[in-house]
């Protein structure tokens, strides 16, 4: 599966954040710009809860080759933060998936 540009740019933005947190940045600070990278890509396929769903495993896919035990332990916060963000999404993509063909 390949993955779009939107969601290599997220992901590409997220280790950013990540390598400006392990440089001895603020974890808030860290949060709220994962947070602000993420909003962007929903906004994307917002009204498209079968595209959101696919942007967002992704995303964590993606991520996931950034997990190794021998990384930094803050590198490792925010990317954990990022996957579970992501999930979090996933999951809020396909209740409303479910939602809209209940619906119809």
């Amino acid at each position: 599966m390949t993955v779009n540009a939107a969601v290599g740019n997220c992901a590409q933005k997220i280790r950013q954040i990540a390598g400006v947190y392990q440089s001895g940045g603020n974890l808030m600070d860290a949060k709220r710009s994962v947070d602000l990278a993420l909003s962007e890509l929903g906004y994307l396929n917002r009204t498209q809860p079968e595209l959101q769903i696919i942007n967002w495993e992704q995303l964590r896919l993606s991520l996931q080759a950034y997990l190794n035990c021998c990384s930094d332990i803050r590198w490792l916060t925010v990317i954990k933060y990022a996957r579970a963000k992501a999930g979090s999404r996933r999951a809020g993509a396909v209740n409303n998936l479910k939602k809209k063909v209940v619906q119809s």
